[in-house]
């Protein structure tokens, strides 16, 4: 009887034991699985933390390229200014010579010696000749030769009349310096645009004005106006391609090509009319939502191209 009474007792001692090192696994494992689900949070914030830092990273890393062009352009302004200050120094040189040299004097006193004649005779005939009775105005012809004046005569007629002379003015005459044109290109193709992403045409052609940025892509208004502006997109087969024409971050207008299942290079081109004022940004991207799938191409023949000019 005593010896049952111990295996009970004994029985019951280990079943309390077990039953409370159960309790303790279930306890653990419980502990253990709310350990792992704080984690798997951590961890989504962690990779959400380390996204917004690439996406900061990369808008830096843009805006330094940008910084860096527009640097550039500035470079390349104070260059060309230079260079135009000099021109300028030295035909303000070449004037101030010419004022100066002898052979300008001498046809002030020929010309002044012309105006002092009688005031009642007709000098030049109703075409604009000089007729016979002034034909010491040659004297006028070879010295404004010097000068680099031109001069047209007609061709001894069969009577045997000498033909009268008749000054012009030289061919180059200046032109008025506010023209506003350009025309770009993309030096090579292109894969796989991103979303939001810039298409610099580093080609610059034609950029008369000097307003476009070949190094950001950007044309920059010079003063209120309407302006034209053009763009081509070529896509490789298989791809497609968005892009919209960009005033001041805002899209104006899009475009948009896909070649698809078809085996050839296809293009779109879209055309936008744009009143602007001065300091107005203009541009060419692929909007925030559609990146490019597949080859932007730009190799001859084809040339996906921007331009733009001022209508008025």
């Amino acid at each position: 009887m005593h010896s049952m009474t111990m295996f009970w007792f004994l029985f019951g001692i280990i079943l309390i034991q077990s039953v409370v090192s159960i309790n303790a696994e279930r306890m653990e494992i419980s502990q253990l699985e709310k350990l792992v689900a704080d984690l798997k949070v951590s961890h989504e914030v962690l990779l959400q933390t380390v996204s917004e830092m690439q996406f900061e990273n990369n808008y830096f890393k843009a805006s330094i390229k940008e910084l860096k062009g527009r640097i550039q352009d500035m470079d390349d302004e104070n260059q060309t200014q230079k260079k135009i200050n000099s021109q300028l120094k030295m035909e303000i040189t070449k004037i101030k010579t010419l004022f100066k040299s002898s052979e300008l004097e001498e046809l002030f006193k020929t010309k002044s010696s012309l105006l002092q004649t009688d005031k009642s005779k007709t000098v030049v005939d109703a075409a604009g000749f000089l007729k016979d009775d002034y034909k010491s105005v040659n004297t006028i012809k070879t010295n404004s030769s010097k000068l680099g004046i031109k001069q047209r005569g007609i061709e001894p007629r069969s009577s045997g009349r000498t033909s009268s002379k008749r000054l012009l003015l030289t061919d180059n005459q200046p032109v008025a310096n506010n023209g506003v044109a350009f025309f770009a290109y993309l030096s090579k193709s292109e894969h796989n645009a991103g979303a939001h992403q810039t298409f610099v045409f580093d080609v610059d052609h034609t950029n008369i004005g000097g307003h476009y940025s070949h190094h950001t892509g950007v044309f920059t208004c010079p003063i209120h106006g309407v302006y034209v502006f053009s763009w081509s997109i070529y896509c490789a087969t298989g791809g497609y391609v968005y892009s919209e024409l960009v005033v001041n971050s805002s899209p104006v207008s899009g475009a948009f090509v896909g070649s698809g299942s078809v085996a050839n290079i296809l293009s779109s081109t879209g055309l936008a009319i744009v009143e602007l004022n001065a300091g107005d940004e203009v541009y060419i991207r692929t909007p925030p939502n559609y990146a490019a799938n597949g080859q932007v191409v730009s190799d001859l023949p084809y040339r996906s191209t921007f331009s733009g000019w001022k209508l008025f």
